[in-house]
């Protein structure tokens, strides 16, 4: 009875690949190795047949290795890398004086291009490029000594910039003759701790011009709502970035927007001036109260502790440091 344990190990079809490249790593590495040097494919063929590879996959393999097929597979050569398709085949005979003319028109009909072709001996070179410059094509014709070469070369290294249309930009301009400006004064009382820096907003008071309030209660709840956005920007909201460039605050437990806590309730009074190019007379809202709270507030903290802060937002460590700064020069 055989013993199992001296049985010679088998290797699977993924072993067999990473014994051969290893050993080839390792002889390639020795410098007294003796060197595989070069050999022909029908020599590559026998050797695949003895270990059980199909030689029709070893001429596939072959092939895509001439034309850089296997290359093309990285996405590193569609991101902008040179990516260059390459094709070329030899066949017997050659090309009379005006085989040249009609294999253009036969090149031109194939790859739907008009290019422009060159002649130098038995060689012609035609070139094109589509309109967005994305492919270049060339194939060159060689016609000599008993045989004739095509070689197609066709290159895309700009296709990615031309398919995703590279920098993105856009321009827009608008003359609004009929446009209904809005106007808007907002009062503050805040509150500044000299110890902490922290500013709490005590009382505010927005008077907006609505040009025709059609709904009062929404034009109430567009002026506070804006004032609210504007009161972020003017206390806490903030984007903070490492040394790196990352970005430390990405979700709204580290990015401080203010919540029905941070603000007092707020009185709104609706001025009613209509704007005679609009229906009804109605103006713009929403957007107006947004901006008025970041000088507001910096009015308000000059007038309570005497410092000038033009930076936002206002954060604590930000008044703290213009209050350090106040009382050393004083």
């Amino acid at each position: 009875m055989t013993d199992p344990t001296n049985l010679p190990r088998l290797y699977g079809e993924k072993e067999i690949g990473k014994i051969l490249k290893r050993a080839t790593e390792l002889q390639h590495k020795e410098p007294s190795a003796p060197s595989a040097g070069s050999m022909s494919l029908q020599e590559l063929e026998d050797i695949a047949a003895e270990a059980g590879i199909d030689p029709t996959y070893l001429r596939r393999a072959a092939l895509e290795i001439d034309t850089g097929a296997m290359e093309l597979s990285t996405w590193a050569k569609f991101l902008g890398e040179e990516l260059l398709l390459v094709s070329e085949i030899t066949i017997p005979g050659e090309l009379r004086d005006d085989g040249f003319e009609r294999i253009v028109e036969v090149i031109q009909r194939g790859t739907r291009e008009h290019g422009q072709p060159s002649l130098l001996g038995r060689t012609m070179t035609w070139r094109a490029e589509t309109p967005n410059k994305t492919r270049t094509i060339q194939i060159t014709v060689n016609s000599r000594d008993g045989q004739t070469s095509v070689r197609l070369e066709e290159n895309l290294t700009q296709f990615a910039g031309g398919l995703f249309g590279g920098t993105i930009a856009g321009h827009a301009e608008i003359n609004v003759a009929m446009g209904g400006p809005g106007f808007g004064t907002h009062i503050v009382d805040v509150e500044v701790d000299r110890e902490t820096g922290a500013v709490k907003v005590l009382r505010y008071t927005i008077i907006q011009d609505a040009g025709k309030a059609v709904f009062p209660e929404f034009v109430k709840g567009q002026f506070q709502g804006g004032a609210v956005q504007g009161i972020g920007m003017a206390l806490n909201e903030e984007y903070i970035y490492d040394s790196n460039g990352i970005l430390e605050n990405p979700g709204f437990l580290d990015y401080r927007v203010p919540v029905a806590s941070d603000v007092p309730n707020i009185d709104t009074e609706i001025v009613e001036v209509p704007h005679p190019g609009n229906p009804y007379g109605v103006r713009g809202v929403g957007e107006v109260p947004i901006i008025p709270p970041l000088a507001a507030i910096s009015n308000a903290i000059h007038d309570a502790v005497g410092v000038r802060l033009r930076d936002h937002p206002m954060s604590p460590p930000k008044v703290l440091k213009a209050l350090e700064e106040a009382a050393a020069g004083a």
